[in-house]
Order: C-alpha cells, then sequence, then structure tokens
C-alpha cells in the first residue's frame, strides 16, 4: 500500500520534474553554467527524506551559476542509524561536501555548519523538499547586486507589531508584496535566502541558545541575528517566487511554525534578544 502511494506521489510530481528538466536543458544550450565565486549554497536533510533528496540536489546540481561550494549537513547520530543512500554519499568530494554535524541542530544544520567554516563568504540556504529552477541562485546574487548587504530572498512575510505593542501573531504577518530592502522583510527559508558576508550577529551561531530559544523557528532566529547586526532584507521580486515541492511523507515544520510554535518562539526571543516592534519596525 505504501509503495502505490509512493508512486501515485511520484506520478503527481513527474510534469513539474519533466518541465524543470527541460528548463535546463534550453539554458544549457546558450550558455555553460558559471562559477560564483565566495559563494556557497547548503542545505541540510534528514532520514525521513533521504529517499527524494536527490530530487532537489539535481535541481541544483542544474544551476545556471553554480556555487563554488556546495554543502549538504546532516546528523552524525542520524547517519550512523541510517546512512546515506549510495548515490549521494559517493558524490562528497566531488560536487558536494557533506558535513556530518555533531548532535542534531535540525534545520539550523544548513546554515550554522556553512557560517562557521567560510564566514568570509556568501552563504545561500535552502530546502531538501524544493525543486529549484535553473536561474534561481542566478536571480538571488542579481538581485544582492542591486542592494548591496542586504539579505536576498526569493519569499518573505512582513512582521508586523499587534495593537497592545507586542509582536503580532506570526499568521498574521502578510506575504511581502515589495522589492525594497526594509527592516521588516522576514525571508522565509523554502524559497532560498542569501546572506552576505557580516550580515548576522555572532549570536546566529550559538547552537545552545537558538536550541534553547528557538529550537524549532530557524527564520526567525536568523531574522533576530540580522536585527542585532542591523541588516535589512529584500524579496526579489515584488511578488514571491513559488517552488515545486517534493511529495513527503513526513509532516513540514511549517506546519507547525505557522499554528503557533513560532508565536512562541517570538515571544522568547523578544526577551532574550531584546527586540520589540517599535525597536525595529519604528
Amino acid at each position: 500500500m505504501n509503495k502505490l502511494r509512493n508512486i501515485r506521489e511520484a506520478l503527481k510530481l513527474w510534469p513539474a520534474w519533466h518541465f524543470h528538466r527541460l528548463q535546463a536543458a534550453t539554458c544549457r544550450q546558450f550558455q555553460q553554467p558559471v562559477v560564483a565565486s565566495g559563494v556557497v549554497v547548503a542545505l541540510t536533510s534528514y532520514p525521513a527524506r533521504y529517499d527524494t533528496l536527490h530530487l532537489s540536489l539535481q535541481s541544483l546540481f542544474r544551476q545556471s551559476v553554480q556555487p563554488e561550494h556546495l554543502i549538504l549537513a546532516v546528523s552524525r547520530d542520524e547517519v550512523a542509524a541510517r546512512p546515506l543512500p549510495r548515490h549521494i554519499a559517493c558524490l562528497d568530494g566531488e560536487q558536494l561536501d557533506i558535513v556530518h554535524d555533531g548532535g542534531n541542530t535540525r534545520s539550523y544544520k544548513k546554515v550554522v555548519p556553512a557560517l562557521t567554516r567560510h564566514p568570509g563568504m556568501t552563504i545561500v540556504t535552502c530546502d531538501d523538499d524544493k525543486i529549484y529552477p535553473p536561474n534561481w541562485l542566478k536571480h538571488l546574487l542579481r538581485a544582492a547586486e542591486r542592494t548591496p548587504g542586504a539579505i536576498i530572498c526569493h519569499r518573505a512575510r512582513v512582521a508586523r507589531a499587534g495593537a497592545d505593542g507586542t509582536w503580532a501573531p506570526y499568521r498574521t504577518w502578510p506575504s511581502c508584496n515589495f522589492d525594497t530592502p526594509s527592516m521588516a522583510t522576514v525571508p522565509i527559508g523554502s524559497g532560498g535566502v542569501l546572506y552576505p558576508p557580516g550580515s548576522l550577529d555572532a549570536v546566529a551561531t550559538d547552537r545552545q541558545l537558538f536550541l534553547d530559544v528557538a529550537p524549532s523557528s530557524d527564520d526567525l532566529w536568523l531574522k533576530f541575528a540580522a536585527w542585532k547586526r542591523g541588516t535589512p532584507a529584500c524579496q526579489v521580486r515584488r511578488t514571491p517566487s513559488k517552488f515545486n515541492s517534493v511529495p513527503m511523507k513526513a509532516g513540514h515544520m511549517s506546519d507547525t511554525n505557522v499554528t503557533g510554535g513560532n508565536d512562541a518562539a517570538l515571544h522568547r526571543l523578544a526577551l532574550e534578544l531584546g527586540f520589540t516592534p517599535d525597536q525595529v519596525l519604528g
């Protein structure tokens, strides 16, 4: 029964994946991929997603602009219990830098190892359940050239204050509909986020603190680290970009965060780091 369900999910995905391959082939006909010096693309994964991880990785390998490094960070303990598929593990040191992270820092694995290993480089994070179009990275880099120093994203929400002056519930924050830098723009990690060197405060890599304060809310944690540094964020276009998702057996963390997990994290972040809406939104 599970095998039949997986086949059905794969068939649902086929038209989007086939279209993506045609896009990539067309892109390669006209130009060879160039390597963006000083750029690192990083993602993480966990055992429930190993079987479909290759789909996201293939979309990254097909980018019209390639990063200098592509990092896949995984938990050492999880890999010990269930090794990475052989066709992915064999890419280590070739197309991929596989980092075995001590402990399990969950979604933070996609950013913390990259920040600590390559502190002077531009870090671009993405997710293991998305299929990114061939010019995904190119558009992030172009927007970064247009707005130097800002954090760049394909999707964002706009932070809002409630009537009492505290943070409004996360689910009420509207989608971003502008492409100018703003302190109120809160990048959504699944679309891909570009962090220029020095755009985040050093607190961003404090493992003990982020696991205590915002264990499942890495987007908010990184936003507070950007506020602490005084760095605005900017969406690539006025309308958020949408990317195809890989069918998943496991639930999405974003489902929990939107339904209340982020609100609890917001409260703890405001207490720990001291940021209130009037301080950052004006």
